[in-house]
């Protein structure tokens, strides 16, 4: 059989939906503790950044090999959903939280 003639996979949009959802969820919870944390210990500028994107990484990293076991296309569209999707959006959670913490914590440094 050749490349062309394969059928394409068959994706339940329910199950994909809620595939998104649970990879938001986690998103928005780590780019809440990731920035209360940011915040607690005084990171600055771009520190802060560099910390989210590690932050950010470490969690894509853990969804692609225990939740997919290193086969993302059985649950998304494309392995980009795992390591992209909402990453920059969460990213305004983080700086709230951010600037929060540190406001809370080295306010009066």
């Amino acid at each position: 059989m050749s490349k062309a003639a394969q059928p394409l996979p068959a994706y339940s949009g329910d199950a994909l939906r809620h595939n998104a959802q649970v990879i938001n969820y986690a998103r928005g919870s780590l780019a809440a503790i990731a920035g209360a944390s940011a915040g607690i210990l005084g990171l600055l500028g771009w520190q802060g950044f560099i910390y989210y994107a590690i932050a950010s990484t470490i969690l894509s990293g853990t969804f692609y090999v225990f939740h997919t076991n290193l086969n993302p296309t059985k649950y998304f569209v494309g392995a980009a959903s795992v390591w992209v999707d909402e990453v920059v959006s969460n990213a305004v959670s983080f700086v709230l939280f951010w600037t929060l913490f540190y406001g809370l914590v080295h306010i009066y440094d």
